[in-house]
Parts: C-alpha cells; structure tokens; sequence
C-alpha cells in the first residue's frame, strides 16, 4: 500500500503531515504533528520495520506507524517529496511481508516520489490559479459595489457572500465591535435565513474574535470545539470547527472581524487567510465610508438648515428694513418736508404783501431758492427710501419714472421694452424687482462706463422675467464671486432678493462684452 501525505506547514499548532490519499482509500484527513526529531527521518529514502517497538526518533509518527502496523503491514519504504529543495510531503509505501530492498529499489522508489512532487507542483499552480483568477473577479465585484452601491447593508451582504465562494466557506461573518467594545453585534451573515443572526449580540471576551481584534493579526483555527484559545462551548452549541479570521481596520483602530466558519473541502489554507484578509479590507472601507457618508449627510443637513434659517433672517430683516424706510419716507415727507413748505409760503408772503427793500427782497427770494432745492433733495431721497409710486402708479411706471431718474443723473440713455400683459404682483415682489433694477443701475452708473442700457419686461404664461442690458466694459463674472463679500455686496443683495420671492438670478457678463442681469420669477409665486 501507498500513503501521500502532505506536508502542512501553515498550521496555526505546528507544521503537520495531512495524509491525502492512500491506494486503499483508508484514513484520509489523518492529521501528524511534525516536530524537528521526526522531520529528519524524511531528507532521504529509509526503510525500516513495522514490527517490534517503534523507535523512539520516529515521535509523532507513532501514529501512522501503529496504524499501518494494525493493518498487518511489516515493512515499508519513507521518501520525501521535493520540488525544487521544498518539502512538499511523503511517500509511504508499505508490505505485508517481509522486504530487503536493494538500492536500484530505493532509487526507484526515490524516482517515483520526484514525479509525484511534479504532480502535486502542477496541482497547485493550477489551483493557485484558479483560486487567484476567483479571487480577483470577486473582488472586482465587490470593488464595482463598493463605488455604485449606497446601502451598506447590501455591499456588506455582497462580500460576505463573494467571500464565502472564494474560500468555500459554509458560513461567513461580519462582526462589529459595540462602542463598549466588550461585544460584538453580527452586522451581515452568509446564512441570512437563520433566525436571530443579525443584530445578534456575542461576547468580545474569550473568543477567537476578540483574540484577532486585540493582537490585529488574523488566524487560522483547525478545530474551534478542541481549541483552548476558542470558546469551546459557543463553537459546540454553533457546530463550527474550522475556523478564519481578519480584522477589520480602519486607518485610527480595529472596528471588528471577518470571520469564516467550516471550510467545506478541508482546511483553511493561508491563501484562504490572505484572501480573507483582502475582503476584510474592503468591508473596512464600506463601513468607513458609511460612517464618513453619514456623517457628511448629517453635516449638510445640519447645514442646509442653517442655510434656511439665514435665508429665511435675511428676508425677514429685509422686509424689516423697507417697512423701517417707508416709516422713515413717510415721517420725513409729513414732517420736514411740510416745515420746508410752510416756511415756503411764509418767505413768499413775505415777499408778496410786505414789499421788503431790493436788498432784503433778494435774500428772501435766495431763501426761497435754497428751501425748493432743499424740498427737491428730500424728496429724491424718499424716493430712494421708498418707491410711494409702487403704491399709487404700478411697477412698469414707477420704473419707467426710476430710468428717467437714471438718465437724467448719469446721462446714460435708458429703454424700457414690455413685451406681454403686466398683471397684478404682490408687494414684496414689487419691491423685490424694483430694487433689483435699482441696484443694477447704480452699479451701470458707478462701473460700466456704458453709454446706454435697456430693461426687457417679459410676462410670459408660466415666469416673468427682467433682463438688464448695458453696453458698458463688463467684469469676470466668476472672479468678482470669488473676491470678499464686502467687494460685491450689492449683487449678494440683488440675488438674495430673488430669492427671497422664488426667483432666480443670472448674470451674464465678459470684460469689453457689457453686462446681462437675468431676473426670473414663476407666476404661481407671484
């Protein structure tokens, strides 16, 4: 009879023989520690007796050889397994009879286990290659989840399960450390048809979970029911033997493990270790990213919400301030201007019934010039406090009479087009697009060096729209936003309040190109 076995020397133990095949197909998956004494016995072919006492050198091998010796095997043959000065396993060939083997024998034997080793060499570069190509492609797929997929429930339940396939895992595990960090909670689960298994709560203490998140190195356990480093009872009660493990870590700590329960074919191997590892990886950044996502969305909501305060502060104190001018226009225009007036009429009496001499005639005519003048600025002045012909005329007249103001100051010419039927607006929109087109003039009047200008009034079925054209040297627009609020206050201002009435404000604009202020607001708010 032939017994190959395998040589182990990734054992989390010690290295071990794994018996593989035998020409009876008797006791496969036998497991011998290896120690130093008894891995010498295989650096050349020996023969030696099953029979009589089994010499003490052979150590661990007492097993197999009381095994073979049980069986009524007498004598038999050991080579090693070698591919290129790698220890690969050994070959056993045994008899039930006494041998005497020569030395062509032993070359032969010796010849035999070469091609063996050549054999298993190939089994492994194909295995290693599938198993690479397996791996690579799941992890493209969990790499494609990762980027297009939101749920953090389902990129973790796609690793687990591309995990699971890879190493042939009957059963897989995410768990993550609770903020105490004295339990675990299973946040996905290869087998997600057991009742209880998320959110389901396991002690850190004791376990080879814990194990791997205090040292952060992962591990391979054979048999968690016999290993003194498990807790034994909770692997009995789950009926988990083999076991694999990889932290998960993130850039500041471990926040969990990746476990793999019961490897179908077998053992757990070190490239199922390290593909392990690389999933664990992954899963880290999903919850990572997660956590960041959350944070980031609590973040905009919390600044979305400020936003809305300011927006809703901002209208409310401009609505504030056009009530405080139109007070202040209104008790200047009640109080001063009718002391200037009546003080008007006084010098004119003067002049009228009391004929004062040439000299104070003219002082008092002086006077009277003075206090018109003084009466004309006041009302200018109201004016820009507060547009009363918004109230009594309508906006197309009062900004008709607002351009007539504008070419008369500056002496830029001034058009006014409407095109469609002005309808009636509520005040504050009024007031909005009033003093929009106010500010747009004075920044005409201060900065474009144009010569004219044109207001577009469209009222069209569904928004109503003001366009402000001028022929002036235009600006960057993007490096005038860019500068200090305090540089381009007056155009925060104008767009504030379109907003303030649910427009939208556009400024077209190019250096030498002249500028374009696009006003639009929907008829439903208006």
């Amino acid at each position: 009879m032939l017994l190959l076995f395998e040589f182990d020397q990734d054992s989390e133990l010690s290295p071990m023989f794994v018996l593989r095949a035998t020409t009876d197909n008797s006791g496969k998956e036998t497991r011998i520690p290896v120690d130093e004494a008894n891995l010498s016995l295989f650096d050349q072919t020996r023969e030696f007796s099953l029979s009589g006492p089994v010499p003490n050198s052979f150590g661990n091998l007492n097993t197999a050889i009381s095994f073979l010796a049980d069986q009524g095997y007498i004598s038999a043959l050991t080579t090693p397994i070698r591919y290129r000065n790698r220890l690969m396993g050994c070959l056993i060939g045994c008899a039930r009879t006494r041998q005497n083997y020569d030395s062509a024998e032993l070359a032969l034997f010796s010849l035999f286990a070469s091609y063996v080793a050549t054999t298993m060499e190939n089994v492994y570069l194909r295995a290693e290659t599938t198993f690479r190509s397996s791996e690579a492609m799941s992890l493209q797929t969990v790499s494609s989840v990762l980027v297009e997929e939101r749920s953090l429930d389902t990129i973790l339940a796609t690793i687990v399960d591309e995990a699971s396939r890879v190493i042939n895992a009957k059963d897989l595990l995410i768990l993550l450390l609770e903020q105490n960090g004295q339990w675990f909670r299973v946040s996905a689960r290869k087998d997600r048809n057991v009742n209880g298994s998320l959110n389901r709560r396991l002690s850190v203490k004791d376990s080879l979970n814990g194990l791997v998140v205090k040292s952060g190195q992962p591990l391979v356990s054979q048999d968690a029911m016999t290993d003194d480093r498990a807790n034994q009872e909770r692997a009995r009660r789950l009926m988990v033997h083999t076991v694999a493990i990889a932290p998960l870590r993130t850039r500041e700590r471990i926040i969990g493990t990746l476990a793999a329960h019961n490897k179908r074919d077998g053992y757990f191997s070190r490239a199922d270790l390290e593909a392990l590892c690389s999933f664990a990886n992954q899963a880290a950044i999903a919850i990572e990213n997660a956590q960041l996502f959350n944070e980031l969305h609590q973040a905009r909501d919390e600044i979305e919400q400020k936003a809305q305060e300011l927006q809703e502060l901002l209208v409310e104190t401009m609505n504030v301030q056009e009530d405080e001018r139109r007070r202040i226009a209104a008790d200047i225009h009640d109080r001063v201007v009718t002391l200037i007036v009546g003080a008007l009429y006084e010098a004119e009496a003067c002049v009228r019934f009391y004929q004062p001499p040439p000299d104070t005639h003219n002082q008092v005519v002086l006077i009277q010039q003075l206090l018109n003048e003084a009466v004309e600025k006041i009302r200018r002045s109201i004016r820009n406090l507060w547009p009363a012909t918004l109230d009594q005329i309508g906006l197309i007249p009062s900004l008709k009479e607002l351009l007539a103001q504008q070419a008369k100051a500056s002496g830029i010419s001034c058009d006014l087009r409407v095109h469609g039927t002005p309808c009636e607006l509520p005040t504050p929109t009024n007031v909005a697009i009033y003093r929009i087109v106010q500010e747009a003039l004075n920044n005409i009047r201060r900065h474009s060096n144009a010569t004219s200008m044109d207001l577009l009034a469209r009222y069209g079925p569904q928004h109503i729209r003001f366009v402000i054209q001028d022929n002036g040297v235009g600006f960057n627009v993007h490096t005038v936003k860019q500068s200090p609020p305090r540089l381009h206050f007056g155009l925060l201002s104008m767009r504030e309040r379109a907003l303030s009435v649910g427009g939208q404000l556009h400024i077209v604009s190019k250096p030498s190109l002249g500028s374009q202020i696009i006003l639009e607001i929907p008829r439903q708010s208006s």
